[in-house]
């Protein structure tokens, strides 16, 4: 956990201050640092991780449910369809998946493991197919539509993120392009234009009598 790693970083700098502070007091400070660092970069760490695991999830997510789509569709119930997606595609969604599934095996309410399931990833699109299972659960009514229509709609947004990060990426481009051809191709010219310049200054200075 975030505090006890905080906890334990906070010590290992405190004692490698206290090392140094026995060599001069620049070292302490350094030690110091390390304290300071040693504090922080957990919390840094996790964020970062976390938000990679819940992009992973987010990309997986559309193929799982195709999966589960077909099963369903082929006569099979939702948990058999939700255990056999997840074990058929590798990954945080279907591990997340596997870890609702069985904490169902092991007495959890359905709908407890579902919702548990939603605030455990933390992410809009798990927490709309978390909606559509208990919806489907709580009406009788078949999945496979509101599970397709889920799909598309993830698949849609993952469209429009992608368009969008290229949008963000022009704007870099056009900035390298700025900074490193167009000072190559004014150089270039630059050059040119001195050779002829030199060139006809050789030309009249060796005209001269």
């Amino acid at each position: 956990d975030i505090a006890h790693a905080r906890t334990v970083g906070l010590q290992c700098g405190v004692v490698s201050a206290a090392g140094l502070s026995l060599v001069g007091v620049t070292p302490a400070l350094i030690g110091v640092g390390f304290a300071a660092w040693g504090y922080v970069y957990p919390a840094l760490w996790i964020g970062v991780a976390a938000r990679r695991r819940r992009a992973e999830i987010v990309g997986d997510l559309p193929d799982l449910i195709d999966v589960v789509v077909l099963c369903t569709e082929a006569g099979m119930a939702l948990e058999p369809a939700l255990r056999m997606a997840s074990q058929r595609l590798k990954g945080a969604c279907s591990d997340e998946i596997r870890i609702a599934l069985r904490e169902m095996e092991l007495g959890a309410v359905r709908r407890d493991a579902y919702r548990g399931l939603a605030e455990r990833v933390g992410v809009p699109q798990i927490q709309g197919l978390v909606g559509a299972l208990l919806q489907a659960d709580e009406l009788g009514s078949p999945i496979n539509h509101a599970l397709s229509r889920q799909a598309e709609i993830l698949r849609a947004g993952r469209r429009q993120a992608i368009r969008d990060a290229a949008a963000r990426t022009a704007p870099k481009v056009q900035l390298v392009v700025a900074m490193v051809m167009v000072p190559g191709a004014l150089l270039v010219v630059v050059g040119v234009m001195v050779l002829q310049l030199v060139g006809q200054l050789g030309a009249v200075t060796g005209g001269m009598p």
